[in-house]
C-alpha cells in the first residue's frame, strides 16, 4: 500500500493548526459543489394553498442537505484509496486518521 502524504504544515505548527487543517480537509471532502443543486428538488411537491407549513419545507431542505453531505463524505472516505485524482476526491492519499473526520463531520 502507498504511504499517504499528510496535509502540508509550516514548521512549528501547533496542534490547533493541525486540527484546523484536518477540518478544512474534512469539509472539502463533503464536496458540496457536487450536490447543492439537488436541494430544491423537494420543492417540486409544493402545492400552494394546500396549507403546507413553510417550516416543514425548510426542514426538508435541511434534512436533504445533511443526507447528501453524509453520503458524499462517506463516499469520499470509502474511496480515498481507490480514487486517483484529488480534484474528484480531496481525501486521495490522506492518512486514515484525517479521513475519519469526514463521516463524523457530515453528521453535524
Amino acid at each position: 500500500m502507498l504511504k499517504a502524504p499528510t496535509v502540508p504544515m509550516p514548521a512549528g505548527a501547533d496542534a490547533r493548526s493541525r486540527v484546523a487543517a484536518d477540518l478544512r480537509l474534512a469539509v472539502a471532502a463533503l464536496r458540496w459543489r457536487q450536490w447543492w443543486y439537488f436541494l430544491p428538488l423537494p420543492l417540486a411537491g409544493w402545492r400552494p394553498g394546500v396549507g403546507q407549513d413553510l417550516a416543514a419545507w425548510v426542514m426538508a431542505l435541511a434534512s436533504g442537505a445533511g443526507v447528501l453531505a453524509f453520503a458524499y463524505g462517506l463516499n469520499a472516505w470509502a474511496d480515498r484509496h481507490g480514487d486517483l485524482d484529488r480534484r474528484k476526491n480531496p481525501l486521495v492519499g490522506t492518512q486514515t486518521s484525517t479521513a475519519r473526520l469526514v463521516p463524523l463531520l457530515a453528521l453535524v
